[in-house]
């Protein structure tokens, strides 16, 4: 994380630099991870929790809130220097995205889709919900914020909650 927060990009994150930053043998590093993307991959995975709490609560809002907040991470700061790094490394190394794609960015995905399919079912939503266009108008505005904006400052205040609101506004159920 160092590297990265020093060089804002994965371009100088070799194994050796790794090595050398942690003050670790190459046959540390390779017991753990078998390549550099896996490595990066840990980075990245090691940045977030879980994509929703366990189980969802009776509220959509707060579990959709809880979720998007879950998207800038433990720390807000070091998940949007890494994220804004891997738009430029994803351009190079395609097998790298895949793999976050498939292992960090599915399971979310999977996550959102249902609790949005769960609040139709449950009635809180419109049953002709376009379950992927809200899922869609409510991560893109974060992952811009995420990876375009200076990672040195805060996010705009209560975003989640804010974007989350007014999505629920234009997909709730109506009357006749």
């Amino acid at each position: 994380m160092a590297l990265l927060e020093e060089r804002r990009s994965f371009d100088d994150v070799s194994i050796d630099a790794v090595c050398a930053r942690a003050g670790a043998s190459k046959a540390s590093f390779y017991r753990r991870w078998p390549d550099r993307d896996r490595f990066v991959l840990a980075v990245l995975g090691s940045l977030r929790g879980q994509p929703l709490p366990a189980g969802h609560t009776p509220s959509l809002r707060e579990d959709l809130v809880a979720i998007l907040e879950s998207m800038f991470g433990f720390d807000q700061r070091r998940t949007r220097i890494v994220h804004s790094a891997l738009i430029a490394e994803g351009r190079r190394n395609r097998e790298l995205m895949d793999m976050v794609f498939r292992e960090l960015i599915a399971p979310r995905r999977r996550a959102v889709l249902e609790r949005i399919r769960q609040g139709i079912r449950d009635g809180n939503l419109a049953a002709d919900t376009d379950v992927t266009a809200l899922y869609e108008l409510l991560t893109a505005p974060i992952l811009k914020v995420m990876m375009l904006s200076d990672p040195d400052q805060s996010p705009p205040h209560s975003l989640a909650a804010r974007l989350v609101d007014q999505a629920l506004r234009g997909a709730e159920p109506r009357e006749g």
